[in-house]
């Protein structure tokens, strides 16, 4: 297993806002964030794991729209196996559960619950995401177009992935590695 970079990625940057403090923290973006323009594609299966808590996105079983983050080794478990779909030509991906079909949800702005559902990805906002590159080699923030938040991998013992609205520049919790299952 290793983990994975994008071709020749883009940095991009944006200005927020904290409007409260806890383990579920989150925050009102300032701006809309410009999505880094990325080349090449993510071929294969990947596990996600935080940075923060080091648990795997887990995308249950069909039917579930609620993803959890778990501490399972991820080679060979279906249910932490995930795809990227590229959906079009500025970096964005549809990211896909192998074991449960669906796709991530990045839902309305300031909302925070993640959720997995089952519409086409290609012209829908919801199910589009991008990578963006952090300071650590393999390293990105997992950005939503139409919330403009990212995913939070939150802490260890804390099992629900988060949506929230914070600058992912130096927040552990919204850093997350891609983990080759090919």
């Amino acid at each position: 297993m290793g983990r994975i970079v994008p071709a020749k990625p883009a940095t991009a940057s944006s200005s927020t806002t904290t409007t409260t403090s806890s383990p579920a923290q989150t925050t009102t973006p300032a701006s809309s964030p410009a999505p880094p323009k990325q080349q090449g594609t993510l071929d294969g299966t990947y596990a996600i794991k935080s940075v923060s808590s080091g648990g795997y996105l887990d995308g249950r079983n069909p039917g579930m729209s609620d993803p959890l983050i778990t501490f399972r080794y991820p080679q060979g478990d279906a249910y932490l196996h995930w795809t990227f779909e590229q959906v079009d030509t500025k970096g964005y991906y549809a990211i896909r559960s192998k074991s449960n079909g669906g796709y991530l949800d990045g839902r309305n702005p300031g909302m925070s619950e993640l959720l997995i559902t089952n519409r086409p990805p290609f012209s829908d906002a919801y199910l589009q995401w991008t990578l963006v590159p952090m300071s650590s080699p393999g390293v990105f923030a997992i950005l939503s177009k139409s919330s403009g938040g990212y995913l939070d991998g939150r802490i260890p013992g804390y099992s629900q992935p988060l949506i929230t609205f914070r600058n992912p520049t130096n927040d552990q919790y919204l850093h997350w590695e891609l983990v080759s299952m090919n």
